[in-house]
């Protein structure tokens, strides 16, 4: 592949006026050329100057392995690349100045997609309902009322959705490939990310349909989904190393860098919101009971109040502060109902037991356990640690 004389003249002006091999390189990455054109223009100043005008095995190796690219591929020929030949596809598509012949593409593949989708919902529908094997009139009187006007604007909006896609997908993409150095501007990723999502636009939806069709298990598709998004990004990391002259490693770190943020900015919010969760319940708890008095006097003579904060009633059994001697459990005693309705409060205090006795003023810090039984008839325990000073 010979290189184009301007570019060979240029490039030895500028090695003539003492320019570096990086900064011509550079600057011609730049203004648009190709990585392999510069490459053969320095190949052809070099070799020139030694007096070897030879081309290198390499460049006849590459002009054999292009003879069967077509000057002005079609559709069909791109979508046949994609699948088997990505690196004629890439090779093909360089020539492309501008995304116009790729967004044509993602316009006719994502529309075959669309309408085979719809087909698949139908032919689910038909399965589920029974109408798989009825009369063709039959079929299409059962389809008709999923055909209303909110579902015809539902799936021009998706629609338009789909067509934005690329562009957001290549706009995050560009910016790594733009930190990595790419040698080319937008449609370069642009036309990397169109031409990788061939497979995922035809061959998913296909199968699928098949699967439905035949009665298959879901988890044969799941499998296919997988494959199929794994051969969409070695296709995005070969079109960008082609069309960008970069390195496989960077054009790797390109598709994978936005993955992986997008990945961790969901890991975060779902810990976030779980977080968020567990602290509200954690530090606002429905309680069932809710200590409202208490009072501790330096005879031992214990007594407290608490409210019946659920919905539902619920059964005292028994009240125990933990006030003896070494912290021993001291049962008190109530002289009301021990059946509590939602809101009620009720009193118990030391009778026959007594908690130790104290110095007057002395600090306090004691446990209380109450026994109760809810509306399911279980038995539920309910502690709480009251703290004040001796009366």
């Amino acid at each position: 592949m010979a290189a184009d004389p301007g570019l060979v003249r240029y490039v030895k002006e500028q090695m003539d006026a003492g320019f570096r091999k990086a900064q011509i390189y550079e600057v011609l990455l730049q203004a648009g050329w190709y990585k392999e054109e510069i490459d053969e223009a320095f190949y052809q100043v070099v070799n020139l100057t030694l007096g070897k005008p030879e081309p290198p095995q390499a460049s006849v190796q590459d002009e054999s392995k292009t003879e069967d690219i077509p000057e002005k591929p079609g559709f069909l020929w791109k979508l046949a690349s994609s699948l088997a030949h990505p690196g004629r596809l890439f090779e093909a598509v360089k020539k492309e100045k501008d995304i116009g012949k790729s967004l044509s593409f993602y316009g006719i593949l994502s529309f075959v997609h669309l309408v085979i989708l719809l087909v698949s919902f139908f032919v689910s529908e038909a399965i589920a309902s029974g109408f798989l094997q009825a009369s063709p009139i039959a079929f299409i009187a059962q389809m008709i009322p999923f055909v209303t006007l909110t579902a015809i604007v539902m799936i021009f909006f998706g629609y338009s959705l789909f067509l934005a896609m690329p562009f957001i997908a290549a706009g995050i993409i560009h910016f790594f490939v733009y930190m990595f150095r790419g040698g080319r501007g937008f449609s370069s990723t642009f036309k990397a990310v169109v031409y990788s999502l061939a497979p995922t636009l035809l061959v998913w939806p296909v199968m699928l349909l098949y699967f439905l069709a035949a009665g298959l298990t879901p988890y044969l598709a799941d499998i296919l989904l997988l494959l199929i998004a794994a051969w969409m990004l070695c296709l995005l990391v070969k079109g960008l190393k082609k069309l960008h002259g970069i390195s496989t490693v960077k054009a790797v770190l390109a598709v994978l860098a936005p993955l992986m943020i997008a990945a961790a900015i969901i890991i975060v919010m779902t810990l976030s919101v779980l977080l968020s969760y567990f602290s509200f319940y954690g530090i606002q708890p429905q309680e069932p009971l809710n200590i409202i008095d208490f009072s501790y006097s330096y005879e031992g003579n214990l007594s407290l109040a608490f409210r019946n904060f659920l919905e539902s009633p619920l059964t005292i059994n028994a009240v125990s502060v933990g006030c003896g001697q070494g912290g021993a459990p001291v049962y008190l005693d109530s002289s009301g109902l021990t059946h509590l309705q939602p809101g009620d409060s009720i009193a118990y205090s030391t009778m026959t037991e007594r908690c130790l006795s104290r110095n007057p003023g002395e600090r306090y810090s004691i446990n209380v356990t109450i026994r109760y039984m809810d509306e399911s008839n279980y038995v539920q325990v309910f502690s709480k640690e009251i703290e004040g000073n001796i009366v």
